[in-house]
């Protein structure tokens, strides 16, 4: 069974124009409360090319969940959108953004900010798991084959021993959808070796656009798939006479 080692959830929540109180949100005395709030080291602002500020970013602060501080990697503010990415799972999330949703409610002097017009939401989970899965078993036998023969004798150096390691592997999802009111960016399926890790440890960084308990069954049904390959793959005994 997958072990998990590290969980982080990325939320993009969409709204429909003038819902979020962008003008207060930008005045100087709300983006310090802001920072306050969350303990970011800092927010970056993000321009048009006419000198517009058209996205507020928080990096590197926290959220007090359960009285255990939980860090908040980025928090994106946008004039139609909220999106945060957060080190624990959806199951916790919902939290912080009903925290985000209250300080708006709060700087909003119009009193028009409410969390019911949010139009849609997505969710991705980022997870560094321990998974009974060597690396070498992602590549088809004709790759390996391939890298083996072909590729290995001809990326020698002289007085070394080249060695081949799977480092990325992902899949681009797109979503089209009837909707002319939003479009659903494209997001990352992703199992691959941890970066620093060794292929012994069978430590893998995985990403995919869902919530933490359908990652978990994702990661638990990739395991089972090559559990069941290997089974297959068995050399098996003579009959008895």
């Amino acid at each position: 069974m997958a072990e998990i080692v590290k969980v982080s959830t990325i939320e993009r929540h969409l709204f429909g124009p003038d819902a979020i109180p962008w003008a207060q949100l930008k005045l100087p005395s709300n983006l310090q409360k802001l920072q306050a709030r969350y303990k970011f080291a800092e927010i970056r602002q993000g321009t048009d090319p006419s000198g517009n500020i058209i996205q507020l970013t928080g990096v590197g602060g926290e959220f007090i969940l359960e009285d255990v501080p939980c860090a908040v990697e980025q928090l994106i503010l946008e004039p139609n959108a909220i999106q945060f990415q957060i080190a624990v799972s959806s199951d916790q999330s919902l939290e912080f953004f009903q925290d985000v949703t209250k300080f708006l409610v709060e700087i909003d002097t119009t009193k028009v900010f409410s969390s019911a017009q949010e139009r849609t939401k997505t969710y991705q989970t980022v997870v560094t798991a321990r998974l009974a899965v060597p690396s070498d078993a992602l590549f088809s036998d004709p790759v390996r084959r391939f890298l083996k023969e072909d590729v290995s004798p001809r990326i020698k150096l002289p007085d070394t021993d080249a060695q081949i390691a799977l480092e990325r592997l992902a899949w681009k999802i797109t979503y089209k959808t009837q909707s002319t009111d939003f479009l659903y960016l494209p997001k990352t399926l992703t199992i691959e070796p941890r970066a620093g890790s060794n292929p012994s440890e069978m430590l893998y960084y995985t990403q995919s656009p869902t919530d933490f308990k359908t990652h978990k069954g994702l990661l638990e049904a990739f395991e089972r798939s090559f559990a069941e390959l290997r089974h297959r793959s068995r050399p098996r005994g003579r009959p008895k006479s």
